[in-house]
């Protein structure tokens, strides 16, 4: 979407309503009367035929009577007049429409085939429309509220633009966040609806919202995403770009899923994707609707932390320990005091209370004069990222705690956060209105500071860059894939599956294939032993379960009986033509799991997780979107629960985790290179050494894509 577009979405100077309704509690009357009731200052044409005025305003029998140029159009006539109305306004050049009328792909075949007509209209023109079944759009800064969204029907609260865009794809959940967000004074300064996305989507939206210069943050409700490249894209864009995202996504369940299908038509997708994904470029992953509007009020009033170290002060001691144990959740580290500064911490609190961190001041705590110092050093100490109060009940001490806490926000350039829990109540909405950001649980308050600390992480690390693609490397890459499907193979063997990976880097282990048993032991004399003997038969990606693997063989006799053995116990479809494959025994090591799945919505997904036996029963696996940089695949080993089997642990040496990372990124390369030409890929496992000793991948299994189809999403602009 150009500049141009997107300005006359959110700050347009001229805005007509096309069904635009005298009474102003109909669907069609509800937007023209919130234009005046939020006092928009534009140009507003209603579009009415039967009418010489609505509500007041001149009407115009359609856009052309208008004679004067229209930035913004709202459709909010019936269906069946809505490809009339389109075409009206692409006529008139109309740069932007939000189609509000509802009747189309989200009710079935007969709706799909007449938002096909809204296409064709839309195809050829610089038109740009959202929806269309969507709620509209509001922009706090135009004063614009272009939405039929009841919520704006209340009188509790003017207007906040706090920076913070929502992006939504359910117009009544967005209607529900905004007006609580705005009841709360936190600055949702858009709502923007994106309904059916027949033109404008939810990632091309995101992406002209990270551009604003206005917009510090985006959060979002999302069911599903049809283009997960250009989601992916926008993410790394926000990346680029250090602002912060936090995205409700739904559909975790099965029952879910087929919510969503019945709601837009839209599918859900692997939600451990959307997990993964969301890791990998620092977005917060919303559990709800109160979570979304705690992190976009930490996102629109604290400073952004330079690191995660966060220092408590408290009058319970009991709430410095409930706040240490949701840190160790969440990853905050708690700040150390030593040497001098814990003189100083020491100075400044009585004798009987500890020096250390989190601070517990007891009853001092609601002391505003003792608390002032405390807050000083924590904003003077060189080891802490983040200052945290909290403090409960103290109704007769509210106003000098509230002054002081106010002032140490002003005086320090440290995010201060403030947790007041019971009491009235109003300390909170007090020290939120003076900019500082206060919460009455400290789960929630740091459940948000965790999404700011994970964006400021991710924007620390430069986003990893495609690499060039090599065309010698992948067109051999594609004859062996061309290969199997000429021989009608779903599955490549094990031995073409390694020579795959060995184009990309990614290290195998050395091999010979064999025709029978006499020449499988030839072939173990001269590789030594101890050896392996594998089946390697076509379209059996799973061998074991067939007997089809013989570990530890250690001499050529053996190695002859044991293979003439497992062909004979075979199945005769698969002993016909089968072969077998010789390779060394690799010394023992970690077993791990990588391997590429392909997603729906994002297409090859890299997967790396514990691998061996273990593999699905601990599903302890991380996902992520090719390229990847070293340090992005060093983030997801991090967060893998077995992380720690990475380093020493009871006995073992550490491992080389370097290698690790080395093999992941070659077989990013690979999906990337390969990414319409591969349904599957395991390698498992891959045994990690000691540090410095490598990693090699001992089996694997590639299963070849049968057709590539075209990755245009259907409604996409060509």
């Amino acid at each position: 979407m150009n500049h141009a577009s997107y300005d006359a979405f959110v700050q347009p100077r001229s805005v007509a309503i096309i069904g635009a309704s005298d009474d102003g509690q109909k669907t069609g009357g509800r937007t023209l009367r919130y234009l005046d009731t939020y006092g928009y200052e534009g140009e507003v044409h209603p579009i009415n035929p039967r009418r010489a005025s609505v509500q007041g305003k001149r009407a115009y029998p359609d856009l052309a009577a208008v004679g004067r140029p229209v930035d913004l159009a709202i459709i909010v006539t019936p269906a069946e007049h809505a490809v009339a109305a389109l075409e009206q306004c692409v006529t008139a050049e109309v740069p932007a429409v939000i189609t509000i009328t509802s009747g189309f792909a989200e009710l079935g075949a007969d709706g799909a085939a007449l938002q096909r007509e809204l296409q064709a209209v839309l195809r050829g023109s610089a038109t740009r429309m959202l929806g269309p079944n969507c709620v509209g759009l509001v922009s706090v800064r135009a004063k614009l509220a272009a939405t039929i969204n009841t919520g704006m029907d209340q009188d509790r609260f003017d207007l906040r633009d706090g920076g913070i865009a929502f992006l939504t794809q359910s117009g009544a959940m967005g209607a529900f966040v905004f007006n609580m967000s705005q009841t709360r004074r936190v600055g949702l300064g858009s709502l923007i609806s994106t309904g059916n996305e027949m033109d404008v989507s939810f990632p091309e939206m995101l992406h002209a919202l990270l551009d604003d210069p206005a917009v510090s943050g985006v959060a979002g409700y999302i069911e599903g995403i049809r283009d997960g490249e250009a989601f992916a894209g926008a993410l790394r864009h926000a990346q680029e770009v250090g602002k912060p995202l936090a995205f409700l996504k739904v559909g975790r369940s099965p029952l879910g899923v087929e919510a969503i299908a019945s709601h837009t038509g839209a599918l859900a997708g692997s939600d451990a994707v959307y997990s993964g994904v969301f890791e990998q470029y620092g977005v917060t992953r919303i559990a709800g609707v109160e979570a979304l509007a705690d992190w976009a009020q930490m996102v629109d009033l604290a400073r952004r932390p330079a690191g995660d170290r966060l220092s408590v002060t408290t009058t319970s001691g009991g709430g410095g320990v409930l706040v240490a144990d949701h840190c160790t959740d969440l990853g905050i580290r708690m700040a150390t005091w030593d040497g001098e500064w814990q003189r100083k911490l020491a100075d400044a609190l009585p004798e009987y209370l500890s020096a250390r961190n989190p601070i517990d001041m007891a009853g001092t705590g609601g002391n505003s004069e003792a608390l002032r110092e405390v807050l000083a050093l924590m904003g003077d100490h060189p080891g802490t990222d983040v200052a945290m109060v909290l403090i409960g009940n103290l109704d007769k001490e509210e106003d000098p705690l509230i002054q002081v806490l106010h002032e140490a926000h002003r005086a320090t350039s440290k995010p201060l956060v403030v947790v007041w829990v019971g009491g009235s109540g109003r300390p909170v909405v007090e020290l939120t209105s003076r900019g500082v950001p206060a919460y009455t649980d400290p789960g929630r308050a740091l459940q948000a500071l965790s999404g700011l600390m994970a964006a400021q992480r991710a924007a620390a690390r430069p986003p990893a860059t495609r690499p060039p693609i090599e065309e010698g490397r992948r067109e051999r890459a594609r004859a062996l894939l061309t290969e199997a499907r000429a021989a009608g193979l779903g599955v490549l063997d094990e031995h073409r599956a390694k020579q795959l990976l060995a184009l990309y880097g990614v290290p195998v282990v050395q091999e010979t294939v064999a025709t029978d048993p006499d020449a499988a032991a030839a072939a173990a004399e001269r590789l030594g032993y101890p050896v392996a003997v594998k089946l390697l038969a076509d379209d059996v990606a799973h061998k074991s379960e067939l007997g089809g693997v013989l570990l530890g063989l250690s001499s050529a006799g053996e190695v002859a009986g044991a293979a003439k053995d497992m062909l004979a116990r075979l199945p005769r479809p698969v002993a016909d033509g089968a072969r077998l494959l010789v390779q060394p025994m690799v010394a023992p090591g970690l077993e791990m799991l990588l391997g590429i799945k392909r997603d729906e919505a994002f297409g090859p997904v890299l997967v790396v997780g514990l691998g061996g036996t273990w593999t699905e029963v601990l599903e302890d696996v991380q996902l992520r979107l090719p390229p990847l940089s070293a340090e992005d695949v060093d983030d997801a080993l991090g967060a893998l629960r077995s992380a720690r089997l990475l380093g020493a642990f009871r006995g073992a040496p550490e491992r080389d985790r370097d290698a690790v990372v080395a093999a992941v990124q070659g077989l990013a390369l690979l999906a990337a290179e390969l990414a319409d030409e591969i349904a599957e890929l395991d390698i498992n496992p891959l045994i990690v050494g000691p540090r410095g000793n490598g990693a090699i991948a001992v089996d694997a299994v590639v299963v070849p894509r049968v057709a590539c189809p075209s990755s245009t999403p259907e409604g996409a602009r060509p």
